[in-house]
């Protein structure tokens, strides 16, 4: 299995490589827009950056629940990752 996917923007000039690691990352995440992230049941929304501290926040959120802010998406999706393994005990 490729652990490597290519991302490319909106119009199609630039790509890179984004790499997921294949024991965490069992399930896709669904792109909804530039903002919104689908990740196994949850919506993953980036925040507009903090300008003083130059970080871009995603909140987790699922029906209308709020789960915390983190500070990259590869962070969103091991709290939501931790949070089904939480739910499973």
């Amino acid at each position: 299995m490729n652990q490597f996917n290519r991302k490319y923007s909106k119009n199609g000039s630039h790509s890179g490589f984004i790499k997921t690691e294949s024991k965490e990352q069992k399930h896709a995440a669904v792109h909804i827009d530039e903002h919104t992230t689908i990740y196994r049941g949850f919506t993953i929304q980036r925040c507009p950056r903090d300008n003083r501290t130059f970080k871009t926040p995603y909140t987790v959120t699922c029906n209308g629940h709020y789960y915390g802010r983190d500070f990259t998406l590869a962070e969103a999706f091991r709290t939501v990752n931790k949070l089904h393994t939480e739910a499973r005990k």
